[in-house]
């Protein structure tokens, strides 16, 4: 069975081993140095309690070692967690959990139009020459063929039209009439068509000049608003990189968890476990307990470790 106990039970347990055995210390617990990563990891991580899991047999192990033993045990294995966190592994794997938990959009489509540069009027003047060009287009045709264009135009449109519904299929059968009305006059009249035909494109590519730069100008507006929750994003990213403020919180929590314990406290045993005879005692954090069982020579050296290691920290 495995119980929960602090990233400080890694070092102190653990460390213990070390001193009897240092070339197999994690081997005799069944741990990994992936054991020891993850470990790590996750107590920098959580912000409130300290977790790692140790086995019955790696407590039994770690009891028996000698008192003496015990402190340059802590420190050791302090160096070899320090080391860790020191690493370009681990700054690795704490950036990767960063950026889950701390998302950061990616630019859109639009955003990027905006970042290169591009405005509505470079959009209104490209749009404005193509019009340009149709209408040079138009001009040069003879009326038979913009009569075939605008033919095709009424066929498309009534296929469209059964599929539409309220205003918008009201609107589509009054402009699908003009046409229709247009182009009766195309044989009779044909300079009079073309003139109608060339006036109502001309309206029509307008209207879709209009269209279009309304468009992009909300599009713009979104990307505008999307670009702001970005960098919120990011500096919220950002605020966060840099792991010492939250290393240093995490070694002033263990060295204040470590002062609080009470040594002398005194136990008394109900049925089949002891308890603490102060009830203000009971109530503490499992964690609190932890230390009280590990005692005071490897809490201290714990602690001491933690002091030199905050003190180092820029």
């Amino acid at each position: 069975m495995k119980k929960r106990i602090g990233i400080c039970g890694l070092i102190l347990l653990a460390g213990w081993l070390t001193a009897a055995r240092p070339e197999d210390a994690l081997s005799d617990l069944g741990m990994k140095m992936y054991d020891v990563e993850t470990g790590v990891l996750e107590n920098i991580k959580n912000e409130s309690a300290w977790y790692f899991s140790s086995s019955s047999a790696m407590r039994k192990i770690a009891r028996q070692i000698p008192e003496s033993a015990r402190a340059e045990a802590v420190k050791a294995l302090g160096k070899v967690v320090r080391s860790y966190v020191e690493s370009p592994d681990f700054k690795k794997q704490y950036v990767e959990w960063l950026k889950n938990k701390y998302p950061v959009d990616a630019p859109t489509a639009a955003e990027r139009e905006l970042e290169s540069g591009a405005s509505s009027e470079a959009t209104k003047a490209a749009m404005n020459e193509q019009v340009a060009t149709a209408q040079q287009m138009f001009a040069q045709m003879p009326a038979s063929s913009l009569a075939m264009g605008l033919q095709a135009q009424i066929q498309q449109a009534e296929g469209e039209i059964a599929s539409l519904e309220g205003e918008e299929k009201t609107a589509r059968t009054k402009e699908v009439a003009a046409q229709k009305k247009m182009l009766a006059i195309s044989k009779s009249n044909p300079e009079e068509f073309k003139k109608q035909y060339v006036a109502y494109m001309n309206k029509y590519m307008a209207g879709e000049v209009t269209n279009r730069l309304t468009e992009d100008e909300e599009r713009m507006k979104e990307a505008r608003i999307h670009t702001e929750k970005r960098k919120k994003q990011q500096a919220v990213l950002d605020a966060h990189s840099d792991i010492k403020p939250t290393l240093r919180k995490r070694l002033q929590d263990f060295i204040v968890l470590c002062n609080s314990v009470d040594f002398t406290a005194k136990l008394t045993s109900i049925g089949y476990k002891q308890e603490f005879v102060n009830p203000a005692y009971q109530r503490k954090s499992s964690e609190w307990k932890m230390l009280f069982r590990i005692g005071k020579t490897a809490t201290l050296s714990a602690r001491d470790f933690a002091q030199e290691w905050l003190s180092q920290l820029k």
